[in-house]
């Protein structure tokens, strides 16, 4: 993603805006409590999966626009292994609030 504000500034001023809004404002506003020390706005596990996986999207497709095959692909190994890990992580990160939740109102 390193570069895809300013590479696309140069075909619309409002979609490197937007991409900066979402590929960082977002992440750093929205968190599933229990992921970050302080949680400005929480929201459940999935919406932080969909974060994840939107911005790997993101990081493979500017990649493939901008740099030569040889530049991308180490881009796009490391995103295909994180997606395919991601959904063991998303079941496992979606039943742990419940628990702790369930823990701490009963003690």
């Amino acid at each position: 993603m390193g570069g895809q504000p300013w590479a696309l500034a140069t075909h619309s001023g409002l979609l490197a805006v937007l991409s900066v809004v979402i590929l960082i404002g977002l992440p750093t506003l929205l968190s599933t409590p229990g992921d970050k020390a302080n949680v400005l706005i929480a929201v459940p596990g999935w919406a932080t999966i969909l974060l994840v996986l939107l911005q790997l999207a993101a990081a493979v497709t500017s990649s493939w626009l901008a740099w030569p095959a040889w530049a991308a692909v180490p881009v796009t190994v490391p995103a295909a292994v994180a997606h395919h890990g991601a959904p063991s992580l998303a079941l496992a990160d979606l039943r742990a609030p419940a628990r702790q939740l369930r823990c701490s109102a009963a003690g």
